[in-house]
């Protein structure tokens, strides 16, 4: 049985500040250069998502870990895949018939389907579009759910093994960041890998991934002795933190300092729930992942707002204004996506799942 455990709401809640992040930096630089005020961008702030990869990796390895640590049943590890499609995998289809309807009525006028086939539609459907295989993706953003997903298929596996050699796994993880940090696949930066022909961009999810298992396991065994500093370490990563975007350090330097803030807030301390446990940072974690869905489709027409409003009143008030416009956009379409798309979305599959094993398991039984 799966065990239910007390949510960490100052996790929830770091997702979705990640998540705001990732809107506001693509508001900025633009997807597919859409947007009018690429001077206006959060430098570095493409590290979110692997912010996103540590977090899923802590978290899956908090919920699973009494699953799984012992014993790798096969009835277990088909359940776990099973909940996680049916968590990420209704949004995401829901999103992608938006996007592929607005890429039909061909909004932009650039005819964005003429660069799809028929293996770019499979593996859309599939969700593989962030595996290497140079798929054109129907939503912008889905290569890091895609990647994402494909660490799903290993984690059960990886929770089972490594515990036993957490410190080999340790090193591992610090060997695939240094990898992916260094390979030079990154756009705006040595972490901004999102090549869809490369196999870089999963290797940075594992990477993520594998580090929030590592930092599960350090709050495991050293709990009682972590709750003291949690706070410290806490504050201390949001003062490196800002140190290091302010001097443009390394993505490497970042993404360590990324890690420390997630440590920082796995006990909920009160210094965590001030900071991100509060009802509306919270509720931005809910819906993180609509909202991240969701934004890439509100940027061009915000884009299009920006045309209209700048000759009549500035940039900078054009910007003030289309930005509000369109922060107002993605909060409305994730508050309804959560409930429809998600939970809905995630409660009608696995309905249909039970139905479909409940028939299975009486089908012997007609034939006889």
């Amino acid at each position: 049985m799966r065990q239910h455990l007390k949510e960490v709401k100052s996790l929830t809640g770091v997702r979705g500040v990640a998540a705001i992040i990732i809107a506001i930096y693509h508001f900025g630089s633009g997807i597919d250069g859409s947007s009018l005020f690429a001077g206006f961008h959060l430098t570095g702030a493409y590290l979110s998502v692997d912010a996103f990869f540590i977090l899923s990796g802590f978290v899956l390895s908090y919920n699973y870990n009494n699953r799984f640590s012992n014993s790798l049943d096969k009835g277990d590890y088909i359940d776990f895949i099973i909940r996680r499609i049916a968590r990420i995998y209704p949004a995401y289809i829901g999103f992608s018939a938006i996007y592929l309807s607005k890429m039909i009525v061909n909004i932009s006028g650039d005819n964005p389907l003429r660069l799809f086939d028929f293996s770019d539609y499979v593996a859309n459907a599939f969700m593989a579009t962030g595996w290497g295989l140079g798929i054109h993706p129907i939503v912008g953003p889905s290569w890091s759910i895609s990647a994402e997903m494909a660490c799903y298929f290993i984690f059960p596996i990886l929770l089972f093994t490594a515990q036993r050699h957490v410190r080999f796994m340790a090193f591992v993880a610090i060997g695939v960041m240094i990898l992916a940090g260094n390979s030079g696949a990154g756009v705006n930066g040595a972490l901004d890998i999102i090549d869809s022909r490369s196999v870089w961009p999963l290797i940075r999810a594992f990477g993520g991934f594998l580090t929030g298992f590592i930092l599960f396991q350090i709050d495991r065994a050293c709990r009682d002795r972590l709750t003291a500093i949690l706070d410290g370490l806490l504050l201390s990563a949001l003062a490196i933190g800002a140190l290091l975007w302010i001097l443009d350090a390394s993505d490497l330097l970042k993404f360590v300092a990324i890690a420390m803030l997630i440590m920082g807030l796995t006990q909920d301390t009160p210094v965590a729930r001030a900071m991100f446990g509060t009802k509306l940072v919270h509720y931005l974690g809910k819906i993180s992942y609509s909202l991240y869905l969701c934004h890439a489709l509100c940027i061009p027409v915000a884009s299009r707002i920006g045309k209209i409003l700048i000759p009549k009143i500035g940039m900078e008030l054009a910007y003030c204004s289309t930005f509000m416009i369109y922060m107002l956009m993605i909060m409305s379409l994730a508050s309804i996506a959560y409930p429809v798309l998600e939970v809905g979305g995630k409660k009608l599959a696995l309905h249909l799942y039970g139905a479909l094993t409940r028939k299975a398991r009486r089908l012997p039984e007609a034939k006889a």
